[in-house]
């Protein structure tokens, strides 16, 4: 499987590299080409990145866990709307409506596939199902 590198996020990558390279004739030519300011392209290349899957602001991934059935969802906080104060990324349960905030995205993935371990409706689904 090959990965497209010319996705937003890797130009982006490709785009801090340039200016870290601090290379101000290589910047003009790529702003030139794009139509852009310079410092319009600074302004891009430094922007965080937008999540929007399944058409949803600030949605990193939504599926449904093998272990419950039930469909959860990973979301940038604040572009999704939601209090980043606890954490900037916040795991849903998108059934029962149960938020879970976290401080980095690599925890927040992690609680993805078992929803029972934070969802209390998810986890007494479980039991239930175990008499």
């Amino acid at each position: 499987m090959t990965r497209n590198m010319d996705g937003p996020h890797h130009i982006r990558q490709r785009l801090r590299a340039l200016f870290r390279a601090n290379d101000p004739e290589a910047i003009a030519q790529v702003a030139a080409r794009v139509g852009l300011s310079a410092e319009e392209l600074r302004t891009y290349a430094e922007s965080p990145r937008q999540y929007s899957f399944d058409g949803l602001a600030g949605c990193v991934v939504r599926k449904t866990t093998k272990r419950t059935g039930t469909l959860v969802g990973l979301y940038q906080a604040e572009q999704a709307g939601m209090d980043p104060e606890a954490g900037a990324w916040v795991t849903v349960c998108e059934v029962h409506h149960t938020c879970v905030n976290h401080s980095i995205l690599s925890a927040a993935r992690s609680h993805l596939p078992d929803p029972t371990m934070w969802c209390e409706e998810c986890r007494q689904t479980i039991s239930d199902g175990d008499r």
